[in-house]
């Protein structure tokens, strides 16, 4: 017996659900006057943050992708199951 399930398309599914967002920063400006270098520390702290935030995000969106799959493949294994149990069954 088969089942008609699409575990290819539930992968897929799970691939789609979140995008990473860039993790590369725009080089700092330069400059060699207090005022810049000054500005040039502020932009390298809040790039630091930015990318430390990416990073945190785009793990999370990781683990949805790997949970929404393994979702799907105890679903599929989970019908085969009821499939397999449904052919062996003697009930009449």
């Amino acid at each position: 017996m088969s089942i008609r399930g699409n575990p290819g398309a539930a992968e897929q599914q799970a691939h789609n659900v979140g995008v990473h967002i860039p993790t590369d920063q725009p080089a700092v400006p330069g400059g060699g006057d207090s005022k810049s270098v000054a500005m040039q520390a502020v932009i390298r702290a809040a790039q630091s943050v930015d990318a430390d935030a990416a990073k945190t995000c785009n793990r999370s969106v990781d683990a949805i992708r790997l949970g929404l799959a393994d979702a799907a493949a105890r679903v599929t294994a989970a019908d085969q199951q009821g499939a397999e149990a449904v052919e062996q069954s003697t009930y009449t």
